[in-house]
């Protein structure tokens, strides 16, 4: 369709014109940060700041904006620091065995393998908590002695009973009593050790338990980052194009349902998770969208013989959206790609079917639904993808849903194509 095709190109020019112009000013992020020697040495500077989540095994820096990349391995250096984040190098012993059920092993050793990387420190001084998320997103726990990294030691593992051979999940939580000992200046933390789960909060809460009891204060102790939360209004219009098929149903699956423009108006609540910038978030969007296709056919044989049909299809809709967004920021600008699931609770239909038949002096009429019986409530599978400035943002998005039809023996997938305006408040 006309109208179609000329939206298309306005968006898409658009959009090309600002990823051309963001691509000539895009830099990376690199912050203020500090490069700490293997002699002590601060060397200050900047450094491209991943807000990791996954631990890094090199950090780059530059003495100045201006100045020459540099890459530091972790163990060429101590460690360094950026935004509020500080991180050591070295190596690390880490316990690699899955943690999945179906693969679990059928032994309670422990064994642990060599890793150089830059462990995040959560709690520094005197008694010190360090932190690693391998590759396969699995939690690791060490404390600092003589300058040497010590595991945590914990392991999930099958358990087999001897009689009757059944298999039970098995802990082997070494690191209670490597806490105790590393603890044992504050007997009053025992209780809290024995129940603290190898998780991040539970740990971190009893090295910090430690310098209560010493009353004294940690050296620096990380700040956890959590989720950001966005709302605003979005709205635009939608394009949609209904495909029926289906035997018994010539009336629909040999017309044409498209060209239908109608504007769509919402709501929506966007989630941002923790680390990498908040660039991975849940968007939640409440949008009213809708769309009508008006068909009129006619087969003439000749002036005295004749059969007219209208067709009206119509359907308003509230869609619950629900998607997983990435983001890809460009200096000022952010760009963006999703996709997920709708759920669209019908509130009002237009469903007519009119006929009208001429065969020289007999004449017809019969007015109907068009589709007999209809769902009230629609699934579809969305994407899209769009970028974001400031507060505004542009984003198109497709959607195919399985329409209003609910006849096993005839299809009626709907085709929404969006072009959105979001305004966050």
């Amino acid at each position: 369709m006309p109208i179609k095709l000329t939206l298309n190109k306005i968006y898409f020019t658009c959009l090309a014109a600002i990823l051309s112009f963001n691509s000539l000013t895009a830099q990376s992020k690199f912050e203020p940060g500090t490069i700490i020697a293997l002699n002590g040495d601060s060397i200050h500077g900047f450094i491209l700041n991943e807000n990791w989540n996954r631990n890094p095994d090199q950090v780059q820096f530059k003495e100045s904006m201006e100045a020459t990349e540099k890459i530091y391995i972790s163990t060429e250096i101590y460690g360094f620091q950026v935004a509020e984040d500080i991180y050591h190098g070295g190596i690390v012993n880490i316990n690699k065995a899955s943690e999945r059920t179906e693969h679990l092993e059928l032994k309670a050793n422990i064994t642990l393998e060599p890793e150089t990387l830059f462990v995040k420190a959560l709690v520094l001084g005197p008694k010190n908590l360090f932190f690693v998320k391998d590759n396969k997103g699995k939690e690791h726990f060490f404390f600092k002695e003589n300058n040497q990294f010590v595991t945590l030691e914990y392991k999930k593992y099958l358990k087999k009973d001897k009689k009757d051979g059944t298999e039970t999940i098995a802990k082997n939580e070494r690191y209670k009593g490597q806490l105790l000992l590393y603890l044992e200046e504050c007997p009053q933390l025992k209780a809290q050790i024995y129940r603290a789960p190898y998780k991040l909060n539970p740990l971190k809460k009893i090295i910090e338990g430690y310098y209560d009891c010493q009353n004294t204060n940690t050296s620096y102790t990380e700040r956890p980052e959590g989720a950001r939360y966005e709302f605003g209004a979005v709205g635009g219009i939608s394009i949609a194009a209904a495909n029926f098929s289906g035997d018994g149903f010539d009336h629909l699956s040999e017309n044409d349902f498209s060209g239908s423009l109608k504007p769509s108006l919402g709501m929506f609540f966007d989630i941002l998770f923790p680390r990498n910038h908040h660039r991975l978030s849940l968007y939640n969007e409440l949008l009213y969208s809708s769309y009508l296709f008006d068909v009129s056919t006619m087969d003439q044989s000749n002036e005295d013989s004749y059969v007219k049909q209208n067709i009206k299809i119509g359907y308003d809709y509230l869609k619950l959206n629900n998607m997983i967004r990435y983001r890809f920021p460009l200096n000022t600008i952010q760009l963006f790609i999703n996709g997920g699931i709708s759920n669209s609770l019908l509130i009002s239909e237009t469903n007519e079917f009119h006929e009208e038949k001429k065969y020289y002096s007999n004449f017809y009429t019969k007015d109907e639904n068009a589709i007999n019986e209809t769902r009230k409530y629609e699934q579809s599978w969305i994407v899209g993808a769009g970028a974001q400035y400031e507060k505004c943002g542009i984003e198109y998005r497709y959607e195919r849903s399985n329409g209003m039809s609910v006849y096993s023996g005839l299809s009626s997938n709907v085709k929404r194509h969006y072009f959105l305006f979001s305004y966050r408040f």
